[in-house]
């Protein structure tokens, strides 16, 4: 067993404008490629902000990260940056797809060997 962390932010999180269901998969989703692609004991941290847009929720981790030149379309139907790992290319289509249907966006950070941070734009309840 590889072990890890999860960290969630002191104090929870804010509570967003999208249905319980569709934000258990969303986060599912992330979190779960959070640790798919970490080598060695995986970290995981999620955290929230509210700003005047909406609340700001990320999902970062210390793994592989993503190369610039596969950022763009990591968020497409099938579409997979590390195809030397398992996985379908579903995740980030269903989780961009989910987000934008509530009024939301979603946008990555990525450096290759750094991590990835992926950001949701979410209404306030």
């Amino acid at each position: 067993e590889r072990g890890g962390v999860l960290q969630v932010q002191e104090g929870g999180l804010p509570t967003v404008g999208v249905p319980a269901e569709h934000m258990a998969q969303v986060l599912q989703n992330l979190i779960a490629n959070s640790l798919k692609f970490s080598d060695g004991a995986p970290k995981v941290q999620v955290g929230a902000v509210v700003e005047a847009d909406g609340v700001h929720l990320s999902v970062r981790d210390q793994g592989i990260g993503i190369a610039q030149k596969d950022q763009a379309r990591v968020f497409e139907l099938f579409s997979r940056a590390h195809p030397n790992r398992p996985g379908t290319g579903l995740g980030l289509s269903l989780v961009a797809r989910i987000v934008q249907a509530c009024g939301g966006r979603v946008s990555l950070q990525s450096e290759v060997g750094q991590g990835t941070c992926i950001t949701l734009v979410l209404p306030e309840a």
